[in-house]
């Protein structure tokens, strides 16, 4: 089985079910998989590496879980625009201090994240 079907599919076990939404998702994975691991091989493994992969983890985790709720609130007709929002600020809450936490605690290099 190919790397791609293995994407699909354990996207798919994991509530992807809509096609579009799991192409975006796919798309996500393989970029910031595939950039970290050049990045980190190509620079021995340098502080910018480590956190531009970091960034990227953040970002993907953060991009999961929008599109999870957004295949879901399709199908809502009431009260779809308060969970979006909330949806959305605590997700810009939990980034933000995933993110402060990267920089202030690990020290790692903001223009990298």
């Amino acid at each position: 089985m190919i790397l791609g079907q293995r994407v699909e599919r354990f996207l798919y076990e994991r509530g992807f079910e809509h096609p579009d939404v799991r192409s975006l998702m796919r798309t996500q994975v393989y970029l910031a998989v595939f950039s970290s691991l050049i990045l980190l091989t190509g620079t021995a493994l340098s502080a910018w590496a480590l956190a531009y992969a970091a960034g990227a983890l953040v970002v993907s985790v953060n991009f999961w879980y929008m599109a999870k709720a957004v295949q879901i609130l399709l199908y809502v007709r009431k009260g779809a625009v308060t969970s979006l929002l909330l949806l959305f600020y605590g997700r810009l809450i939990v980034t933000v201090l995933a993110i402060m936490g990267l920089i202030i605690l690990l020290d790692a290099p903001v223009v990298g994240l």
